[in-house]
This record gives structure tokens, C-alpha cells and sequence, in this order.
């Protein structure tokens, strides 16, 4: 009788009806640069200005919450390439063949978080005829996704043309996570060869 069990994977149940194992990591308020809006290549003072970050969990989630702690809006994504507003810059540490260059189209797919300290709700609670937002305004600080992930991007929904921090915010992540290793997980990509992969990432 075999012993090699095939191993649980990322469509099998039981991981994610379990309690999640703890996750969690913080930035400081301005630890999570605003949008490259000029070229970095050759930045004054060195390449040190990067952005988006990205979160890399070790194993799929099984949800994960995010704060924004900083003073300006966040972006929460799942590509690099779904943060970027046209015109931005890709990422000079990310291993992919677009480092340094600029998004060329207009597809945005991602999820912003309001900046902590806003006046847009009260106590939590927001009232769309009192507050009177526009409807892509976001409304709240916090967000937990039940979703299976292994990697997370976060930027500042303030684009900037220089490096200064009052463009910046900030994050704190906990996360439950499965039992399945993140080798295991597909790639989380809007395509692949240029084919439709997964729709809105």
C-alpha cells in the first residue's frame, strides 16, 4: 500500500475550514510609497523610491484584513499591473519584463481604502446623503477579504513626481492562513500570453 498521499491543495476544502494560522505585519504611516509618476530608472539619489509593495504570504490565505494607517487614500490589488493608473511607472524591483517602464492603457483593478482620520464617516458609519460622496470616494479605513491568495499588492491612490513622504500611507495586515504551501497556488495575472487568465486582476 502506498504512503504518498498527493498533498492538499488549493480546491481541496478541509485547509479552509479550519481557523486560520496568524499572519501579520504593519508599515510605518508613510511606509507605502504613492505611484511612480516620472521615471525612476535613474532617480536622484538612487533607485530607492519603490512602489507598488508587494505582500507575499507563505501559505494561501484563507482571508486576510487590511488598515490603512497613513493620511492618504490606499490602493489594494492582486497585480502590479491593476494598482497603476496609465501613465505610472512598473516597479524597478519587481521581477517582470515591464520593471521601468509606463502602463500604457487605462485598466484599473483594484480596491481603495479611505485614509485613516478622515472626515468621510463618523464613528464608522457613513450615510451617503450626510457625507455626500461621489460614489468612487472610498468610505472606510479597513477591509477583510475571505479569498485564497499569496500575494497582495498596496500603493498610495496619491500619484507624485517627486519622492516626498506627504504622498505616502501606510498599512496593517493580519491575516488567517491554510496549511497549503504557496508553490502550490496559481499565479494571480490578468493574462497569460497575452490569453485571458483571471478577469479583473
Amino acid at each position: 500500500m502506498s504512503s504518498n498521499w498527493p498533498k492538499s491543495g488549493p480546491n481541496n476544502a478541509d485547509p479552509f475550514l479550519m481557523s486560520g494560522i496568524p499572519f501579520v505585519t504593519s508599515s510605518s504611516p508613510t511606509g507605502i510609497p504613492a505611484r511612480d509618476t516620472e521615471d525612476r530608472t535613474n532617480p536622484p539619489g538612487g533607485g530607492n523610491d519603490i512602489s507598488p509593495v508587494k505582500i507575499s504570504f507563505p501559505f494561501v490565505t484563507k482571508w486576510v484584513t487590511i488598515r490603512n494607517i497613513g493620511k492618504n487614500n490606499l490602493r489594494i490589488g492582486f497585480s502590479q499591473e491593476g494598482l497603476l493608473s496609465k501613465n505610472d511607472f512598473y516597479n524597478l524591483s519587481d521581477t517582470n519584463s515591464l520593471d521601468g517602464d509606463k502602463k500604457t492603457h487605462n485598466t484599473l483593478n483594484c480596491f481603495i481604502l479611505r485614509a485613516t482620520g478622515s472626515d468621510h464617516s463618523t464613528n464608522g458609519f457613513y450615510h451617503p446623503t450626510l457625507h455626500k460622496l461621489p460614489p468612487t470616494t472610498a468610505i472606510d479605513d479597513s477591509v477583510t477579504f475571505n479569498i485564497r491568495c499569496v500575494d497582495m499588492f498596496v500603493v498610495s491612490d496619491t500619484a507624485r513626481s517627486n519622492p516626498a513622504s506627504s504622498h505616502a500611507t501606510g498599512i496593517s495586515v493580519i491575516a488567517g492562513l491554510t496549511t497549503i504551501h504557496r508553490s502550490q497556488f496559481p499565479s494571480l495575472t490578468g493574462s497569460i500570453n497575452c490569453e485571458l487568465a483571471f478577469e479583473g486582476v
